[in-house]
C-alpha cells in the first residue's frame, strides 16, 4: 500500500524511522531564527587596537562582524570576518579616528538581521554607543502642485541631516533620492501624482551620525506622514506557521490595532540554491503563501503599516520548513491529528484561493481568474494602501474557478491591493493603477 505522509519539521533528520510516532502539533516544530546580538561594546581601545564584544546568542555557531571608519565617504578601513567567540581584537586602527562596527548571528544554515552600528573612536577609552546623536523624529510631509516640503524636529548638535527618498509603488523602487541639507526641512519637487512615497532622514554630528528614522509614506497627491516618524501601530506578535504541506503554509500573526496593512518578507534557507525572496502587502493577519519547495526550509517576518502613515518595526523572523513527501512500506506509520488519534491515511488538503491578474500596471481594465474556490458567492474588494475600501464586486462562480474582468478606469493613479474571498479562503494581490 503507498501511502503518502506530510511531515512539517524543523530538526533535521539524517534517516527517516517509518514506524516512529510524530506529533505535528508538537510546538517544538516551529523554530524562530536566530537572534539579533545585542550589548555591543568596545574595550582596550588604544590608538592602533581596540576589543569588541557583545552578548552571546544561544545557539549561535559563529558571528559575522563588520567594521568600517566614519571619517570618510566611502569608507576607506573595512573589515568583513567570522568569528567563534562573542568577541573580537581589532588591529590597524589610527589614533583619533571615528569607526563603527556591527555584527550578526549564525545558526547552522541560517542567520539573523544586522546590529545596530556601535560607534567609537581610537585612541579615546571608550565606545559611543550606536546613537553618538540623537535620531530625528516629527517627521512630517506636506505636497502642493507636485512638490513636497519635508521636515522634522530640529536636534541637538546636529552639522546636517541625510535624506533618502523612494517611491513604493515598484520593487525594486524606480526613483530613488539620496541628499543631505543643512536645515531640518528639505524640498523636494517633480513628484508624480497618486504615487507612493517614503522618506527617512539621519543626523550627523560632530562625532559622527544617528541610526536612520523609521520610513514615512506620503502621497504625491496629498503628502502624509504621522509625525513622529517611528509608526503609531505596534509590531505584529504570535508570529504562526500551520497548515504546511510540500508546497504551501498558513503565515498569521495576532491582530495590531491602527493597522491599514501589513508586509511580509518571506526568504527561502537552503544552501547551495539561488537566492529567493518575496515582499507581500496584506490586509489581514494571515497569508497563503504557495509555489515552495517541498523538504525546504524558509522564514519570514512581518511589520504593520500604520493608518496615519509610517509602520512598525519588523517582527523576529519565523522559520519553518515545508513537509517532505515520501512512499511508505506496509506498515503502521501514521499521522495524528490534534487529540493524538491514529489517521491511517494523508489528511485532506484544502487547496489555497489562487488569484491572478493582468496587465498589472493597469490603465482601465484587468482581468482576473480564480482558482480552488469554496464557494459559488465570492466578494471581490479593492483597498488604497491606508486599508480604506474603494471598490467591491460580488460574482458568482461555477465549479470552483471564475474568470472576469475589473474596472479601474474609474481610480486614482497609485497602488492598490484586490482582495478575494470565497467562504474562509481569502487572497490578497497588489496592483498598480496607470492611465
Amino acid at each position: 500500500m503507498r501511502t503518502v505522509i506530510f511531515l512539517a519539521i524543523c530538526l533535521f533528520f539524517s534517516s527517516l524511522n517509518m514506524h516512529a510516532e510524530v506529533n505535528l502539533n508538537d510546538s517544538n516544530n516551529h523554530c524562530l531564527a536566530c537572534d539579533v546580538p545585542d550589548s555591543l561594546s568596545v574595550h582596550d581601545l588604544t590608538g592602533t587596537s581596540a576589543t569588541l564584544s557583545w552578548n552571546a546568542v544561544a545557539g549561535a555557531t559563529q558571528y559575522t562582524i563588520e567594521v568600517q571608519d566614519e571619517q570618510v565617504n566611502p569608507s576607506v578601513f573595512h573589515l568583513e570576518t567570522n568569528v567563534a567567540g562573542n568577541s573580537f581584537a581589532l588591529t590597524g586602527l589610527q589614533s583619533g579616528i571615528l569607526y563603527k562596527f556591527k555584527v550578526r548571528t549564525r545558526c547552522g544554515g541560517d542567520k539573523s538581521d544586522w546590529s545596530d552600528w556601535f560607534f567609537f573612536t581610537s585612541g579615546t577609552g571608550g565606545g559611543g554607543g550606536s546613537n553618538t546623536c540623537d535620531m530625528p523624529s516629527g517627521l512630517t510631509v506636506g505636497v502642493v502642485g507636485g512638490v513636497a516640503t519635508m521636515g522634522w524636529t530640529a536636534v541637538n548638535g546636529a552639522v546636517k541631516y541625510s535624506i533618502e527618498v523612494e517611491d513604493e509603488q515598484n520593487t525594486p523602487s524606480i526613483f530613488h533620492l539620496e541628499d543631505f541639507s543643512l536645515t531640518n526641512s528639505y524640498i523636494l519637487a517633480g513628484l508624480q501624482t497618486g504615487v507612493l512615497y517614503k522618506f527617512k532622514v539621519r543626523t550627523h554630528c560632530a562625532n559622527g551620525q544617528s541610526d536612520w528614522s523609521a520610513w514615512v509614506f506620503f502621497n504625491g497627491a496629498t503628502g502624509g506622514g504621522n509625525g513622529s516618524g517611528n509608526g503609531t501601530c505596534g509590531i505584529p506578535t504570535g508570529i504562526q506557521t500551520s497548515n504546511i504541506t510540500t508546497s504551501e503554509v498558513l503565515l498569521s500573526w495576532d491582530v495590531v490595532s491602527g493597522v491599514g496593512s501589513y508586509t511580509l518578507e518571506i526568504e527561502r534557507n537552503k544552501k547551495n540554491v539561488a537566492s529567493w525572496q518575496i515582499t507581500q502587502v496584506v490586509t489581514t493577519n494571515s497569508f497563503v503563501l504557495t509555489g515552495l519547495d517541498e523538504d525546504t526550509r524558509y522564514k519570514f517576518k512581518v511589520r504593520s503599516n500604520c493608518t496615519g502613515g509610517g509602520h512598525s518595526n519588523w517582527s523576529k523572523w519565523r522559520k519553518f520548513k515545508t513537509a517532505h513527501s515520501f512512499t511508505g512500506a506496509p506498515g503502521n506509520a501514521n499521522l495524528q491529528d490534534e487529540a493524538g488519534n491514529r489517521e491511517s491515511s494523508s489528511p485532506e488538503i484544502n487547496l489555497a484561493l489562487d488569484i491572478r491578474i493582468w496587465p498589472n500596471p493597469v490603465q482601465s481594465n484587468a482581468t482576473v481568474r480564480l482558482q480552488n474556490l469554496d464557494t459559488e458567492s465570492v466578494a471581490l474588494r479593492l483597498f488604497d494602501f491606508a486599508g480604506r475600501l474603494v471598490a467591491e464586486k460580488h460574482i458568482h462562480s461555477e465549479g470552483g474557478t471564475w474568470e472576469g474582468s475589473f474596472a479601474t478606469d474609474q481610480l486614482s493613479n497609485g497602488m492598490y491591493l484586490l482582495q478575494a474571498q470565497s467562504g474562509a479562503k481569502t487572497q490578497t494581490l497588489k496592483l498598480v493603477v496607470n492611465h
